[in-house]
């Protein structure tokens, strides 16, 4: 979701279709905006941030999630490695029957929320696109 909330962001998550009149493109979603008013604590100096800025500052917050992510992907993949080794007797049908538990009733029912998530935002980024260029 990261991903698609960070296209977003930038502008590119559909490709433009021609038009007559060019329309700022970036939209931040609800999800992203809680995010920025999450990491911008209140100061006492209340400093006044330009538009470029904060399409600056919000992007480089949407990618150190994804790096976070991926750290905490590597860092779940070898726990993993470190179990499985500790475990050579029962690790190919241990592992196996792991995969086939996770995709039978982990990953699809998270696969179907995330499509849904994912098809909404893109529903509501066409809806701010077509709003922004019909006022």
């Amino acid at each position: 979701m990261m991903k698609i909330y960070l296209h977003s962001v930038q502008g590119i998550l559909k490709e433009p279709t021609y038009t007559s009149m060019e329309i700022n493109r970036r939209v931040w979603p609800i999800q992203v905006q809680s995010l920025m008013l999450a990491h911008h604590k209140p100061t006492a100096s209340m400093e006044i941030h330009t538009e470029e800025e904060e399409q600056v500052t919000c992007e480089q917050l949407l990618h150190q999630h994804l790096q976070d992510m991926k750290e905490k992907i590597q860092d779940y993949e070898q726990q993993f490695n470190v179990k499985k080794q500790t475990l050579n007797d029962f690790a190919s049908n241990v592992e196996e029957t792991i995969q086939n538990y996770v995709q039978v009733y982990g990953i699809k029912p998270l696969k179907l929320k995330r499509d849904l998530n994912v098809a909404l935002l893109k529903y509501h980024y066409e809806s701010e696109l077509l709003k922004r260029q019909y006022t």
